[in-house]
């Protein structure tokens, strides 16, 4: 007998999978995303000094922002959250949440993939900023400032948030019927759905590689 798909449409319960122990997602990996945000808001800092103006400084000090942000929401909320959790008995990998945390939980994944696009963009950018310093250096000088680098990453992360803006949209949440606490999910549109699986990956494919 052929097995049935669940419709996407159809409320279910909302779970994520948990491969990692569980000291590992809720103390190790909040201690390394802080120790991450620390130094990068001390590159922040840093590249603040007169002496290391210059147009890569603001294209690392946008990394260094996105960066931080992405330690910040991966790990950096787990300690906030992990008493939520619901660690399933049968299936160890497996985390259930109560409604409305699951709402939070589900947005800041998704902030993840936010931030980490832009620091694969942002780190493109300096890539190409260097290149274009050394092959044309002089025009270089003259043409790129840091106000035009600070136009770049504005624009990064404009995009970053455009490309995610379907995926904050595709997902509708509400609470159990017979529980209160349970929460369940669904999606909204075929259309929101397929961005969020089909194209959104495509582009995010090609970004990456």
């Amino acid at each position: 007998m052929r097995y049935k798909r669940e419709s996407p449409y159809k409320f279910t319960e909302y779970v994520f999978l948990t491969p990692v122990p569980e000291y590992l997602n809720d103390i190790v990996g909040p201690i390394i995303s802080y120790t991450a945000i620390l130094f990068n808001i001390v590159v922040i800092i840093i590249l603040f000094k007169k002496t290391l103006r210059t147009p890569s400084s603001v294209l690392m000090q946008g990394l260094a922002l996105s960066d931080a942000l992405t330690a910040l929401f991966s790990y950096g909320l787990e300690p906030f959250l992990f008493k939520s959790y619901i660690r399933d008995e049968y299936a160890e990998q497996t985390t259930v949440i109560y409604f409305p945390i699951c709402k939070l939980h589900n947005y800041k994944l998704i902030m993840v993939d936010l931030f980490h696009l832009s620091s694969v963009l942002l780190t493109t950018a300096l890539g190409i900023q260097k290149f274009v310093a050394i092959k044309w250096p002089i025009w270089s000088y003259i043409n790129v400032k840091r106000r035009e680098m600070l136009a770049v990453v504005v624009v990064i992360f404009a995009i970053s948030v455009g490309l995610h803006i379907p995926k904050f949209l595709v997902a509708d949440f509400r609470r159990g019927e017979f529980d209160a606490n349970e929460c369940k999910i669904a999606a909204k549109s075929e259309s929101l759905l397929n961005y969020s699986f089909i194209y959104y990956s495509s582009m995010t494919a090609i970004f990456y590689f």
